[in-house]
This record gives C-alpha cells, structure tokens and sequence, in this order.
C-alpha cells in the first residue's frame, strides 16, 4: 500500500486483512504455499525468505474501498502476486 493509496482504504483495513489472512489458513490462495504467520519465528530466515513467504491481500478489482469477501484474496508476495497484477493489467 502506498502513501498516497492510504486514505482509500478503511481505519480497519489491518483487521480486515488479518481475517483473510486467517480464513486462508495463512497460506496464498493461488500456489498454496504456507506464508508467515505473526508468531512463526523468523530468526535464520533471510530478508528475500521473510519477504517471499509474507502473505498479502490483493483487490481483485484494484478498489481498496471495495472490501467483499469475493473481492479479497491471500496472495504470497512471491511471485503470485506479481502474476495476477501483471495478468490483470
């Protein structure tokens, strides 16, 4: 989320996104890979580790106001994310 995109998305958007997160078992909804969780222990793992297994949620419709379930999806930051921004640019 950048700066200037802040303000579209609502004051509960952490809590919002941690139920995604959550309802997904903490794993991306494309590849199926098992992200980070806030309490999994991340000493030993590098910088580029932490980074590819932290999940995100994605919009499919690029509308940070639109909140629906349908329109939410736990990605990891790896390359799903990148694949289905991409396909859907």
């Amino acid at each position: 989320m950048t700066g200037k995109n802040r303000n579209r998305y609502p004051l509960n958007w952490d809590t919002i996104a941690l139920e995604v997160k959550s309802k997904s078992d903490w794993k991306c909804t494309r590849c199926g890979m098992q992200c980070l969780r806030p309490t999994d222990k991340k000493e030993g793992l590098s910088r580029r580790e932490r980074s590819i297994k932290t999940l995100v949620v994605h919009h499919w419709n690029y509308t940070p106001e639109d909140n629906r379930n349908e329109n939410l999806a736990a990605l990891c930051s790896s390359l799903c994310r990148i694949h289905v921004v991409e396909r859907l640019m």
